[in-house]
């Protein structure tokens, strides 16, 4: 990732209402964040284990423009989910980046 995209901004990701089967895929989308060690990243994640059907809340910031933060999230969500269409035994789901509610921070 270009790091002069990082440069002056801070965009936050909130995806509210996941299911079980989308915690995997948006960790998923998540860990070259940690990989990267990227500038400004931390993240929340809450769940709702006994709610019916169980949910969690996951945000996390990043210093990125809200516009960067949205294309680097289609194309991990786009990766995600091609891993998610070869998964044999169907455990893992399908996201949408539109899901992703992103605002600017700060």
């Amino acid at each position: 990732m270009d790091l002069a995209l990082y440069a002056g901004f801070v965009a936050r990701a909130t995806i509210e209402h996941l299911n079980p089967a989308e915690d995997g895929s948006w960790g998923a989308v998540l860990l070259p964040f940690i990989l990267e060690d990227a500038p400004g990243f931390r993240y929340d994640w809450t769940g709702q284990p006994h709610a019916k059907p169980p949910t969690s809340t996951l945000w996390f910031e990043v210093d990125l423009a809200p516009e960067a933060l949205r294309e680097v999230l289609a194309r991990r969500v786009q990766a995600v989910n091609g891993i998610a269409d070869r998964d044999p035994l169907g455990g893992m789901a399908k996201i949408t980046v539109e899901a992703a509610r992103i605002t600017p921070e700060g």
